[in-house]
């Protein structure tokens, strides 16, 4: 049985992360958190050596939406070998959010857990990279820039899509 890298932000329901360790066997737990958890996330690592659980803390610092979806996309990318899941109860309501927002972009199986046991959320697999053509991401990237243009004549000459 192919053992798991589970996800979780930290927060104040650490007890959850448990719920899913007993659950799907665990390789690795990567935690992700912001400087108000670092002290809960330094004693979750040490909870989890008591178990031989390898633990890795992946601090977060500035907007928390931003950085959780760039930690999650670069575990994704570091850890692209491993079967991972989010656990998205551990953290507060805005972390919750965020790990489960993460997981759904990533396309990568995430969980919680209540008072009835765990449950799995579906997974959506949007890769918006795919969705938006070179074209449109060139715009982008021109309308990205504060000096870009003075008029929309000025965006269709830059962008090389001349009106007919």
């Amino acid at each position: 049985m192919d053992k798991n890298v589970i996800i979780a932000p930290v927060g104040p329901y650490m007890d959850e992360l448990f719920v899913g360790i007993r659950e799907f066997p665990t390789k690795k737990v990567i935690l992700i958190s912001h400087d108000d958890f670092m002290d809960k996330a330094l004693d979750t690592k040490k909870n989890l050596e008591k178990f031989k659980i390898p633990t890795e803390i992946k601090s977060i610092k500035g907007n928390l939406w931003e950085e959780t979806f760039k930690a999650v996309s670069e575990i994704k990318n570091a850890e692209k070998d491993s079967n991972l899941l989010i656990n998205v109860s551990t953290g507060d309501r805005d972390n919750r959010c965020a790990a489960t927002s993460a997981a759904f972009v990533n396309g990568i199986r995430a969980f919680g857990v209540d008072d009835k046991g765990l449950m799995m959320l579906p997974v959506l697999k949007f890769n918006y990279y795919n969705m938006i053509t070179e074209k449109k991401m060139q715009i982008l990237r021109l309308l990205n820039n504060p000096n870009c243009c003075a008029s929309l004549e000025d965006l269709s000459k830059k962008s090389k899509m001349l009106p007919h």
